[in-house]
């Protein structure tokens, strides 16, 4: 999680936390995996955008492992 969220206090929340990365973490994969313009223009926009998404993939799974390192030490 980053230090500028509040980190959650109480299981339920981050298992909240959990899912909503999850989710955010297939609608990225999902907007990766689609296919490009068949504009060669249009097609290197799309391609710089994919740049943004991969960081912030990369963002999401670690924040997604940090909340599940948590919850595990909370067991």
């Amino acid at each position: 999680m980053t230090k500028q969220t509040r980190q959650p206090a109480t299981r339920a929340e981050l298992e909240a936390l959990e899912t909503e990365l999850v989710k955010r973490e297939q609608k990225l994969v999902a907007d990766l995996q689609g296919a490009h313009d068949k504009d060669l223009e249009e097609q290197a926009i799309e391609r710089e955008s994919d740049d943004v998404w991969d960081a912030l993939l990369i963002q999401t799974r670690s924040e997604l492992a940090e909340v599940r390192a948590i919850l595990l030490r909370m067991k």
